[in-house]
């Protein structure tokens, strides 16, 4: 299983192309904007690829997957940190194998980050943690996409909506891997060792709007070595959001949804969904 604690903290490189991951879904008569997010960018991401911006015009509401903005909201960092940390005296050590332990450890000293100080995490955010340190030595330290449009709808007076709560979110990302923890860690520092290749990989395939490849090169993996993650993460979310995304298809407003974009690829994706429904989707 690649990748998947690098999806889970969603980001991607630079943008240099013509086409992108952004959809026109219609039913004849009515049409919602379709978008694939990264959470994490760099300052040389900006401005975003012509197509976001075309959606975003031609829209009157924002859709996100939840509220970005209130993730620095002091009740919710309380909530995070209760629910990410043993409550009990326990630490990772006590979850981990020693061998997996150790590689943690020595991974943690080699980028100055004291062990001590991550041992209350529990194995699913310490596996987070990891990779959002290494995203952050490679440069992706600027607003991801859907704090962008959040901050945009904001100052233009556009309506926002969520897809799910934060709670929700907190909910999936706190059982990440729950019940194969030593192997999560371990394909964490794994994935660390060929980031650079993965960027570039990710970055084309983004960029192209390529599904395709995007489920080749993250979907299979993750079907077949962690499948109740795939699960969690991706289909039961999917589904859960296409009867919200079908309303909206109801409104007098056309909508823009904004999700990860590997929601977006795949057999059990929120695109196929559509089209099995019987939409019209179309690469802008």
């Amino acid at each position: 299983m690649k990748r998947i604690v690098l999806f889970a903290v969603f980001f991607c490189l630079s943008q240099l192309s013509h086409a992108a991951s952004v959809w026109k879904v219609s039913n004849g008569k009515d049409t919602v904007y379709v978008g694939g997010t990264i959470h994490m960018l760099s300052e040389t991401d900006y401005p975003l690829p012509k197509e976001y911006s075309r959606a975003y015009q031609a829209s009157h509401k924002v859709i996100l997957e939840t509220d970005v903005m209130s993730l620095d909201n002091p009740e919710f960092l309380q909530k995070m940190i209760a629910k990410v940390t043993y409550q009990d005296g326990r630490t990772f050590r006590d979850e981990l194998s020693p061998q997996v332990s150790k590689a943690v450890e020595q991974h943690l000293l080699s980028r100055g980050i004291p062990p001590q100080s991550m041992l209350p995490y529990k194995p699913s955010f310490l596996s987070i943690s990891i990779a959002l340190t290494e995203l952050k030595l490679a440069g992706l330290t600027a607003e991801g996409i859907d704090e962008h449009f959040a901050k945009l709808a904001t100052s233009d007076g556009k309506p926002i909506g969520w897809l799910e709560s934060l709670d929700q979110q907190l909910e999936f990302l706190a059982n990440l891997g729950k019940g194969q923890e030593d192997e999560l860690l371990l394909y964490t520092l794994d994935d660390i060792s060929t980031l650079g290749a993965w960027l570039e990989e990710f970055r084309t395939q983004w960029l192209a709007g390529d599904m395709n490849g995007l489920s080749d090169s993250q979907i299979v993996e993750m079907k077949r070595d962690f499948p109740a993650v795939y699960k969690d993460l991706l289909v039961e979310r999917n589904h859960n959001w296409i009867p919200q995304i079908k309303a909206m298809f109801n409104t007098p407003e056309i909508e823009f949804v904004l999700v990860g974009t590997l929601h977006l690829a795949g057999p059990d994706s929120v695109l196929t969904m559509l089209e099995q429904a019987g939409y019209t989707v179309e690469k802008l």
